[in-house]
């Protein structure tokens, strides 16, 4: 009787349990059965939308993907208003960057550019940053270029009004090509474009960098922006050079500002070169998963 009554009750608790999150993953606030409902939800509307806004394929143009995340931006609105705004439909961004991501060639080639303007006026003066540059010139010079491992040299030749490795066919006259990065499609952005960053020595001019034809796809997608993985960002077909056919490209546009604001800079002093630091310190913190901490936050007693 003892043995039924366990049974039973283990039978009772079955359901209890499924909706339990795993002790192992102490990180996870849902549970297996809320995330299994969810992907398959998520699985439905995708199709959904997908009937209606079918993928152009991984070689169609920029103007034709804008379209594909449009359309499939709209279903996701449209569910949303149906639903009043209490549904479990996937954003419709999150569907079109793993749809990329699903399609996208092996290889790929992240494009850094810049605009004309904002490059004549960059300056490297710390000398750290010069001799970064110059140790690391090779690994992300464009092809074609035999002069001095130096910034000025580089830079002046890359503004070069007949340079068709800076200014290939298909870029806007007031923009150049600074580099461009052999990468994987499942390459991390962070991973490629910090390290990018930090050898060419222009960290610290830095301001921001955005997808090179944000202005379209903002109008597809108001949220679109510069996605984790590189397979997930937009990517065509290079317009000119000898491999154009077959190389893809994910142009991404870089901001600088004309002196470096870095910590190590001349002018910096001590208490912004501390707020550097910690800056630094807690980005590397974040990528610590292994450890992850749960945190809820409540209202101090007696507060306004």
């Amino acid at each position: 009787v003892k043995r039924l009554a366990i049974v039973y009750l283990i039978i009772l608790l079955l359901p209890t349990i499924a909706t339990m999150a795993p002790t192992k993953k102490k990180w996870l606030i849902s549970s297996p059965q809320a995330i299994a409902e969810d992907e398959r939800a998520a699985g439905t509307f995708t199709k959904d939308w997908l009937r209606s806004n079918p993928f152009p394929g991984a070689s169609s143009s920029i103007d034709a993907k804008c379209k594909f995340l449009k359309g499939v931006h709209n279903c996701f609105e449209e569910e949303l208003e149906d639903s009043l705004y209490m549904t479990s439909a996937p954003e419709g961004r999150d569907v079109v960057a793993k749809i990329l991501l699903e399609h996208a060639p092996d290889k790929l080639y992240l494009q850094i550019r810049i605009n004309r303007a904002r490059l004549e006026k960059a300056t490297l003066d710390n000398e750290g940053d010069k001799a970064s540059f110059a140790s690391n010139l090779s690994e992300y010079a464009l092809p074609g270029y035999d002069g001095e491992a130096k910034w000025d040299t580089y830079k002046s030749w890359l503004l070069q009004a007949n340079n068709k490795s800076s200014s290939p066919d298909g870029i806007d006259s007031s923009h150049v090509v600074l580099a461009e990065i052999e990468c994987s499609k499942n390459d991390k952005m962070d991973n490629t474009f910090t390290p990018f960053l930090e050898k060419m020595g222009i960290l610290g001019h830095y301001l921001k960098a955005i997808p090179y034809d944000r202005k379209m796809l903002r109008e597809a997608c108001y949220e679109w922006g510069v996605q984790r993985i590189i397979g997930e960002n937009m990517y065509y077909p290079a317009s000119s050079g000898a491999e154009a056919e077959n190389k893809m490209i994910v142009p991404l546009m870089l901001m600088l500002a004309p002196k470096s604001r870095s910590a190590s800079s001349a002018g910096c002093n001590a208490e912004e070169a501390s707020f550097e630091k910690e800056l630094k310190d807690a980005k590397a913190a974040t990528k610590n998963t292994s450890d992850a901490k749960t945190y809820l936050i409540i209202p101090k007693k007696n507060s306004e």
